[in-house]
């Protein structure tokens, strides 16, 4: 009761001085919330400042009552000492101000007071400026308050602290709050309970778990303050303002549960960086949630609960293009122009026509599960696009296989990933109707594959299609074709993207090598495979740029690809290999993964043009000159039975069999063999002989009618007879 006593006295002397003039209004905010953990014994406060502005100059704060309403009274501490209240630090810090009544909590906890006024009531004086501080047009901070905190989660992570506009205007525990208005003399004009008027900007909704202010910064429930934020630990997650600046996640693996950036705020996730939440997203701010990139790469998010945008809350996402190059991009949100991209060369593909198609508007509009190419002409840019980031199942349009002469290119549908983070292509989750489990994706020159059935993969290629990436797909032939992206393909990738297929049992990889740039061609055998092309386990080659070497084996049909499985079919088992390239010169052909075939390791790769053939097991590495626009069938690769896992017949040493025009005399056994080889038509007529050089494999090509032969054998006490087919010359 001192202090009310006190009050009216003042009041009672000031009412004669009243003169009628403008009313003043005060206006109060709440701003830098931040979680504060210390002290001894430690304990956890969530804290933030009070400040105030007036409506008119010369307006002198006298006393006031600071009242909160607190919506779920159980987040925090219920007792006197988990409130605090300070004065310092802001326009009221001079030394004529107290906290007269404390901080306390209302009867029935459903909010909290403060009351402030001067230390003296004097205003003897011709300066009222001696004794009261001035409130200015702009905002000061008049106290710091600080609530412990019981549970950093709450109903629904929700904070729940407001003005009460009703207890500021009547009063809180009989303490007047009131402002005086003067012309620097005696008698001031005062106003008692002077509307109040708030900025609407408090922390109804904020989060107790984790907190980013300008102000402060990052501050967390589980950490001390000044200590960095752990976000491996998933916690409800408030960015409350940011300014110029946005706040960043800066920590791989960062974690949120529910995740609420305010209005006037903005989350960057930087590159090399993720976040993953797995409550409810919202945004209040436009590109309030925005994934930045740069020459290093993209940062990732994704969302395992729901996100909530407000107005004028959207996301964005950044993409950098460095120049002097065809980027493949993807759209991440639901829908943008092509506007963000003024002054880029933007393509998309066209599967009928087999073309690149220009976008020359701005105005064309962009859509999710579409592949683009993008162009930097003149400096590397980074661009990005703004809307709702795509979520749960997203579809593609109906892809096509249209038949255009030359076929190679059939069937090819340039998709694209169409989530803030990366896809696992091989995951659980995909439907790919008429759409074979081959992913081809353009890396700087050449084409990488990724098979999702075998896991086998070309050129670096892996699982894995990175944010913002456009890939080509194939639709099998002659018909139609989608694919459904789910929300359960999605993960963080980290490290380096380029991975080396191995692995598998009876997997050769060769290795062409030009201009700096390799190109890789696989060939495995398997009993489930078939000579022609299997859509579970084969790829197609598609071309890489100019300068680029291309390598390939050729399947029946004329048709090139990178990966051929294929079933074993004999002791001699020959396959074309295939290498262009724009540019002439000398190249390297390498061979690895032998040891994954059983011994004796041999396979042998004769070069057509130079008339050669090596063991491979022996010799891994062939170099060759090329000149631009040669025949492509450049070389044979030959297997042995044993090699494939076939067993020859009791005592046998040698192989006889035929490709095209040629005939092949493949010595299995170790040692030295020489003989004679001579070839009989059907009516036992001698068209063809030969010497038998100790070789391992020994080429002849007889220059005789295609047909059915019988090819004899003589090498000392050992005569060997074989029909074989010999092709047209």
């Amino acid at each position: 009761m001192k202090n009310t006593v006190i009050f009216l006295l003042i009041i009672g002397f000031i009412l004669p001085g009243l003169r009628s003039a403008a009313q003043p209004t005060l206006t109060f905010k709440m701003d830098n919330p931040r979680i504060f953990r210390g002290g001894s014994p430690v304990q956890t406060r969530f804290q933030f400042d009070v400040f105030v502005k007036a409506s008119a100059d010369s307006t002198y704060l006298y006393a006031t009552q600071l009242a909160f309403s607190v919506a779920n009274s159980s987040n925090f501490l219920m007792t006197g000492s988990s409130l605090k209240c300070d004065i310092s630090g802001g326009f009221l810090s001079g030394g004529n101000y107290i906290l007269p009544a404390g901080i306390t909590w209302a009867p029935d906890n459903t909010g909290f007071g403060v009351g402030i006024s001067l230390d003296a009531f004097n205003l003897g004086g011709s300066n009222i400026e001696d004794v009261c501080a001035i409130v200015t047009t702009s905002y000061q901070k008049i106290a710091t308050i600080a609530i412990g905190i019981s549970n950093p989660s709450g109903v629904a992570g929700m904070a729940g602290i407001a003005f009460n506009p009703t207890q500021m205007s009547a009063g809180f525990g009989n303490t007047q709050q009131y402002a005086l208005f003067g012309e620097l003399v005696i008698p001031p004009q005062h106003f008692y309970n002077s509307p109040n008027l708030f900025s609407g900007h408090d922390f109804s909704d904020i989060y107790l778990g984790r907190i980013y202010s300008s102000a402060w910064g990052w501050s967390q429930y589980t950490t001390k303050s000044g200590q960095n934020t752990v976000w491996a630990t998933a916690m409800n997650t408030s960015v409350w303002d940011t300014l110029a600046a946005a706040a960043t996640i800066d920590t791989a693996g960062s974690k949120a549960i529910a995740l609420r950036i305010h209005p006037g705020a903005r989350l960057r996730v930087r590159t090399g960086r993720d976040l993953t939440c797995t409550g409810v997203t919202e945004i209040n701010e436009a590109q309030g949630l925005w994934i930045a990139s740069d020459a290093t790469g993209t940062g990732s998010f994704i969302d395992n609960g729901t996100i909530s945008y407000n107005s004028p809350g959207t996301a964005r996402a950044d993409r950098y293009f460095s120049q002097g190059m065809w980027h493949y991009w993807s759209m991440p949100v639901n829908g943008s122009s092509a506007a963000p991209f003024a002054g880029l060369y933007v393509r998309w593909y066209d599967e009928p026509s087999h073309l690149f198609l220009q976008i020359t508007s701005g105005g064309y509009n962009l859509a999710p599960t579409a592949g683009y190419i993008v162009w930097s002409a003149g400096a590397n840019t980074t661009r990005g696009v703004s809307g709702f980031f795509n979520t749960g199942l997203v579809a593609t349009p109906t892809l096509t296989s249209t038949l255009v002469s030359p076929a190679v290119y059939d069937g090819y549908n340039l998709i694209g990933n169409p989530y803030p983070s990366s896809l696992d292509w091989a995951a659980a989750g995909w439907d790919r109707i008429n759409v074979e489990p081959v992913k081809y994706s353009f890396n700087i020159n050449q084409y990488q594959t990724y098979n999702a059935v075998t896991g086998e993969s070309t050129n670096g290629g892996d699982q894995f299609i990175r944010p913002e990436q456009g890939f080509f797909v194939h639709v099998t032939d002659n018909t139609s074709g989608m694919v459904t992206f789910s929300s359960a393909t999605r993960l963080h990738t980290t490290g380096s993207y380029n991975k080396r297929s191995g692995g598998l049992s009876d997997q050769l990889i060769l290795t062409a090598t030009a201009n700096g740039i390799e190109d890789e061609a696989h060939i495995v055998f398997n009993k489930s495979a078939t000579p022609n092309f299997d859509p579970d386990y084969d790829a197609y080659k598609m071309t890489g740029s100019s300068q680029a070497p291309n390598l390939y084996s050729r399947l029946p049909g004329g048709i090139m690809a990178a990966v051929n499985w294929l079933p074993r079919t004999g002791s001699g088992q020959v396959i074309p290999v295939g290498f262009t390239c724009g540019l002439s010169g000398i190249y390297f052909l390498t061979a690895s993964n032998l040891s994954s075939f059983n011994t004796p390791t041999q396979i042998f790769l004769e070069d057509i043009k130079e008339n050669t053939i090596q063991n491979l097991a022996t010799n891994p590495v062939h170099h060759f000159t090329y000149s631009a626009g040669e025949a492509p069938i450049r070389f044979l690769l030959h297997f042995s039975a044993a090699i494939l896992g076939l067993g020859e017949a009791a005592g046998e040493s040698i192989a006889v069999y035929s490709f095209g025009e040629l005939v092949y005399v493949k010595i299995l056994t170790p040692g030295e063999i020489r003989g004679n080889l001579r070839i009989y038509d059907l009516s036992g007529r001698q068209v063809f002989g030969g010497l038998l050089q100790n070789l391992s494999l020994n080429r002849f090509r007889p220059l005789i009618p295609g047909g059915l032969y019988l090819v004899k054998i003589e090498t000392g006490s050992t005569v060997i007879s074989k029909k074989v087919f010999i092709g047209e010359r």
